[in-house]
């Protein structure tokens, strides 16, 4: 999973920019409790590939859209801000 958001450190502040990946064993690991994105870069890189070719087909969301999160724009996406 690709998060785009700025990473937190130590709480709420101080903020890290920048895309973070997060990859999780979930047979292993079902709470996501260890990101192990840093010891599988490889499988990271292919994942995230595959993810953007995928995106580049999807439609965007209409203007008014109801399942649209509030704050959502092609610009901002939600991701990046909290609702």
């Amino acid at each position: 999973m690709r998060d785009e958001r700025d990473a937190a450190v130590l709480g709420s502040w101080p903020r890290m920019p920048g895309t973070r990946h997060l990859l999780y064993d979930l047979a292993g690991d079902g709470r996501e409790q260890a990101n192990l994105a840093r010891h599988h870069p490889a499988l990271v890189a292919e994942l995230s590939a595959e993810w953007d070719r995928i995106a580049a087909d999807l439609l965007p969301y209409p203007p008014g859209h109801p399942g649209l999160p509030r704050h959502a724009a092609r610009e901002a996406p939600a991701v990046g801000q909290a609702d």
